[in-house]
């Protein structure tokens, strides 16, 4: 009886076990979601962005509407007159190059700002660190199950042994139980 007992109380607690483990699992998975969701606080404004870094690719002359394109041209402006190249070849380099610097600053930007230049090491470190905890989390799970399983097994054995003497497996029988095999014996008569 103590024997049944000890088989009972085992396959509780390793079905407590299974259900703590499929806790885990759950937790891991929250875990996963929250360490990508802190990588990027910025996510839910970088499609604005995006679309901005697009239309600046698609049409570049659009810089000229921008203030930083405004500022840096009225720069060169002031710099050419101070030296007296107001109207000179080097004022129309001056306002080429201040063009192009405000539009490698403006692309830069909005590439930085809408996750273009983001790298993805960052994310695959967290990921690695979320599918471990996920891993860990399915292990502890199987192996409560396996419990479970091997509780179950050990009652079988003590109530299919027809001699009553000890506490094996049977052998015989339709469906009988042969734990040594790892599953069910489908033969007909035992030996």
């Amino acid at each position: 009886m103590a024997a049944v007992t000890a088989a009972v109380v085992g396959a509780g607690t390793a079905l407590y076990s299974a259900n703590r483990a499929k806790s885990q699992q759950k937790d891991a998975q929250k875990f996963a979601r929250e360490q990508m969701e802190q990588l990027d606080p910025f996510a839910e404004y970088r499609p604005e962005f995006a679309k901005q870094l697009s239309a600046l690719a698609k049409d570049p002359s659009s810089i000229k509407d921008s203030a930083s394109y405004k500022a840096r041209l009225q720069a060169a402006e002031r710099t050419m007159a101070s030296q007296g190249y107001t109207g000179s070849g080097n004022a129309l380099v001056a306002a080429a190059e201040a063009g192009a610097a405000a539009y490698q600053q403006e692309f830069d930007n909005l590439s930085v700002l809408s996750g273009a230049t983001q790298g993805q090491g960052a994310r695959a470190s967290a990921y690695g660190t979320a599918a471990g905890a996920q891993s860990n989390a399915n292990d502890n799970y199987l192996s409560s199950l396996a419990g479970v399983g091997n509780n179950l097994t050990n009652l079988a054995s003590m109530f299919g042994n027809n001699s009553g003497s000890t506490a094996t497996a049977s052998t015989g029988g339709w469906g009988a139980f042969t734990p040594n095999t790892g599953g069910f014996n489908a033969g007909v008569g035992g030996g």
